[in-house]
């Protein structure tokens, strides 16, 4: 064989090699030379610089055009392989496999890179095509992320709670002014919004000084309410935010919606991105992945001159809208509570629910507690108002509303002296019927009776009246708590609704949906949540009668005789609490008709009748 056919023998064997092998990792430097045995590996230590992003060694033309191609690819780095090489004398072609990893797939593609060997070193020869076959000296990649639209939080109906409503974003437009005006018009504006001048000043310096430097958020479409016209720099921009009707509608429990944090998007672990709307709080949170859906994506050829050429996709991914969170609440409920509240000063809060399927009607709380939960989840000793647990325990114990108790002024227990709320009759003390001391909230007359009852027969009535055992309803909840008393002192606290009893607002408007409805309700704000209910004693329908007999009377010629006409059966409770003397008081009231089942609480008021009743009324009129 003579030498020119020897080298061609040769030049095929290689050639051969290179189409059998599919991937080749070699590692390279930015600092490396190119060559090697073969073009393929010149290629595949290419292939690994370009996946780096790191070029330079071909030129520095070539690592400022690869900057330039891939700058709108939101830091994504690709894998890049050699997969095929083939030489021909000096020339050389290789096919690179590019894979770009996205949040919501891949995109994958071959491109090529043509090599020439000088001085017997294979070197790369850069074109924008070999980043994808496509491109251009005037185009570019580009990466962007299309959010899913937030589903709704909705009604009893299914209409919208928490949707997309019209907003206008106040702020000031920094490149509208000059540079010694923005410290200025900074304080001025947050002077005309009402918020801190020295936190938002510093806010604005610390922004680009091409930015909108947002100050307040306000509801709808106009800012009349605001003089901006003698304010320089300041703007407005309509806008579109996820909020509830009013800004405190049910704002403890739904949550609010805002970006994420970054923060958030570190610790998701690639879930969240920057600038993706996220449930803060609440149900919003509980349940942002369900609202939230799923992102989508697109990767494009762009012009690199703005408009030159219209955008050819790769790669496209739709998002996913989010799926609505039913709700149980209607709005005419809530508003009302929330309108009975307005003027209450310390911390307060109403619920309601439909006693004939437990669903919760209104969760509201007042001005002083209004971002919090606490009409759900607050826990407060619930007075006199748990004296309906204490009746059914003593009628499971063998008394009816007519048997006979001892309502005195005093009566001690073990050394401890309880006595009657502040007010009680004076001529109403001495024997009376279970369901006068019920009517009348006699603290001695039910304490009297300790003897018949335990912690286990309490906290057995306690649940089947849906108060004290707790499970996942899929919503910041507090069930109540009726523990063991550790002493008989503690039983004859308990029997009043004081000491280790706690409930919360619901819990208490739970109480009444039972005993109107006559059996045990579990409250229900989410109706698609699905969870494991504990059991609980069933309550008989001749206990849930007798139970209704001394509620009513509470209306009738009780603590709740404003109620009249309004309420089938009610109960005050006075919740002593603290160590001042006198002590502080929660005051309650638990009130049902037909329609509804309510509870409403007041921190530090005064008395049930006093201070929870006119509340209650308000609701029923």
């Amino acid at each position: 064989m003579d030498q020119t056919a020897i080298r061609r023998h040769h030049r095929t064997l290689r050639a051969a090699s290179a189409l059998v092998a599919t991937t080749v990792v070699v590692s390279c430097l930015s600092g490396c030379s190119w060559g090697g045995p073969s073009a393929k590996d010149a290629a595949a230590s290419f292939a690994e610089s370009l996946a780096g992003g790191d070029i330079r060694s071909v030129s520095p033309a070539a690592q400022s055009d690869l900057a330039t191609i891939t700058k709108g690819m939101d830091s994504l780095r690709p894998t890049v392989t050699v997969t095929t090489a083939e030489e021909d004398g000096d020339q050389a072609q290789a096919t690179l496999h590019f894979t770009w990893p996205l949040a919501t797939g891949q995109l994958a593609y071959d491109s090529s890179v043509r090599l020439t060997r000088q001085d017997g070193v294979w070197k790369p020869v850069w074109s924008p095509t070999v980043v994808h076959p496509s491109l251009t000296k005037d185009t570019r990649l580009a990466h962007q992320t299309t959010w899913a639209k937030r589903a709704d939080i909705t009604d009893a109906d299914g209409d919208p709670l928490m949707t997309y409503r019209p907003v206008q974003r106040i702020g000031i437009n920094k490149p509208d002014i000059p540079a010694k005006q923005w410290p200025t018009s900074a304080a001025a504006l947050a002077k005309e919004l009402d918020i801190d001048p020295k936190t938002y000043q510093a806010k604005v310096t610390a922004a680009g000084k091409a930015a909108f430097v947002e100050a307040l958020i306000v509801r709808g479409q106009s800012t009349d309410e605001y003089d901006l016209s003698e304010i320089p720099g300041a703007a407005t921009i309509p806008d579109e935010a996820v909020l509830a009707p009013t800004r405190t509608f049910a704002a403890g429990l739904l949550g609010t919606v805002a970006p994420a944090t970054a923060q958030q998007v570190a610790a998701s672990k690639g879930t969240l991105h920057g600038g993706e709307l996220v449930g803060q709080s609440g149900l919003q949170a509980r349940y942002d992945s369900q609202l939230r859906g799923k992102p989508g994506e697109l990767v494009v050829i762009r012009a690199r001159a703005t408009g030159s050429v219209p955008d050819k996709a790769l790669y496209r991914k739709d998002a996913t809208p989010g799926t609505p969170l039913k709700t149980t609440l209607v709005p005419s409920w809530q508003q009302l509570a929330e309108k009975t509240l307005a003027t209450t000063t310390p911390a307060s809060a109403i619920v309601g629910i439909n006693p004939s399927n437990g669903h919760v009607l209104a969760a509201a709380t007042g001005p002083a507690n209004a971002t919090s939960a606490d009409a759900t989840f607050g826990r407060y000793a619930p007075g006199s108002t748990f004296k309906a647990v204490t009746a059914l325990a003593l009628l499971r114990s063998g008394m009816t509303p007519d048997s006979m108790v001892n309502c005195t002024s005093t009566v001690t227990v073990d050394g401890r002296r309880f006595k009657n709320y502040n007010d009680f009759p004076a001529d109403r003390v001495g024997r009376m019927t279970l369901r006068d001391a019920i009517a009348l909230s006699c603290n001695t007359g039910l304490i009297a009776e300790h003897a018949r009852v335990d912690g286990a027969k309490i906290r057995d009535a306690a649940a089947s009246l849906g108060l004290g055992q707790d499970y996942d309803a899929g919503l910041p909840a507090f069930f109540g708590s009726a523990p063991d008393p550790k002493s008989v002192v503690g039983l004859a606290e308990s029997m009043i609704g004081q000491g280790i009893i706690e409930a919360s607002p619901m819990a208490m408007a739970t109480v009444a949906a039972s005993i109107q409805a006559g059996h045990t309700v579990r409250p229900v704000l989410l109706p698609d949540h699905q969870t494991t209910i504990p059991t609980a004693p069933e309550l008989t329908p001749t206990e849930a009668d007798q139970l209704r007999d001394m509620l009513h009377a509470v209306v009738t010629h009780g603590s709740c005789r404003r109620l009249t006409g309004l309420a089938d059966g009610a109960k005050t409770g006075t919740a002593e609490y603290g160590t001042d003397t006198p002590p502080k008081t929660h005051a309650w009231m638990i009130a049902y008709n037909q329609q509804v089942a309510l509870a409403t609480m007041v921190v530090d008021g005064n008395s049930g009748s006093g201070t929870a009743g006119p509340l209650i009324e308000a609701m029923l009129r």
